[in-house]
């Protein structure tokens, strides 16, 4: 386990992802996001540049989940039904798939039903995180939005540098998912730490990042979104596994600092399964 972790690693340091690897559009709306009351017209500009995030805006509009009686025309109806903020979210979102697809390549095939089940992790965490900061007035919605996103996009990462080797003959096919899982938890956070410095995204996301699964994290204003967004990671890996115990402890530590009792744990736990139809849905939509 050890030595295909160096591997992964190695493979990562020598083929990092470019600065350019993450679309600049979505690093413009990131920007865009951090203002308190994000303008309507500059979004409207950015998302035109990218034919791709305003088709999806358009189809989520017009979606069961969102529709209403009239249909959204064109994308400026659509923002405005979706909202600014969720929209320029929804870009980001959109923009962020393409770090979960590896294309169609057959040596890749055995990791596609693993990338698109963390890319579905990352929305629902996303969604999740910034309900839950809004509800729970901890953080700020926007940033526990992104930072959800984000904050396995190491794994996805490491992936792509264990499925490099592989074709590359270097190392045999990795087909156990418990190897699997081991490998992406110890290389997961570094790798999307690095990652997230190269494409020059805010600060704080590679903090949430990094101390993602430090044991303890201390309460207060200055944690409110790393602690909202492991309560969404944590409270998620219960709605698709009631057995799951990976990181319980640090999940019970974020629950306690925001002061979220056992009761109102269980109703946040039904809004991540929500979240999670929701998610899942979204590309279909």
């Amino acid at each position: 386990m050890e030595r295909l972790r160096y591997r992964v690693m190695e493979e990562f340091s020598a083929n990092p992802p470019e600065p350019a690897s993450f679309p600049s559009v979505a690093v413009e709306v990131i920007d865009l996001l951090e203002h308190p009351d994000p303008d309507l017209h500059d979004l409207l500009a950015l998302v035109d540049r990218d034919p791709a995030i305003a088709l999806q805006l358009l189809r989520l509009a017009n979606s069961t989940y969102y529709a209403r009686d009239r249909e959204a025309q064109d994308l400026r109806d659509a923002v405005m039904r979706l909202g600014v903020r969720a929209s320029g979210e929804i870009a980001v979102a959109v923009a962020g798939h393409t770090l979960f697809d590896m294309g169609l390549r057959a040596e890749y095939q055995i990791f596609m039903p693993r990338l698109m089940d963390l890319y579905h992790d990352a929305l629902t965490v996303g969604f999740g995180a910034s309900e839950i900061a809004f509800r729970e007035q901890a953080g700020k919605p926007n940033q526990a939005f992104l930072g959800g996103l984000f904050h396995g996009i190491g794994h996805s990462l490491a992936l792509r540098s264990l499925a490099g080797l592989m074709i590359q003959g270097r190392i045999p096919p990795v087909e156990d998912s418990t190897i699997l899982d081991e490998v992406l938890e110890r290389v997961g956070l570094e790798i999307g730490s690095t990652a997230l410095l190269l494409w020059g995204l805010p600060t704080y996301l590679g903090v949430i990042c990094a101390r993602f699964h430090d044991p303890e994290v201390p309460p207060g204003p200055a944690f409110g979104n790393l602690h909202t967004i492991r309560v969404a990671s944590g409270l998620l890996r219960l709605v698709r596994n009631p057995l799951d115990g990976r990181h319980a402890a640090e999940t019970r530590q974020s629950l306690q600092a925001l002061g979220i009792s056992r009761a109102r744990a269980a109703q946040l736990y039904a809004l991540m399964a929500h979240h999670r139809e929701r998610a899942v849905g979204m590309l279909s939509a």
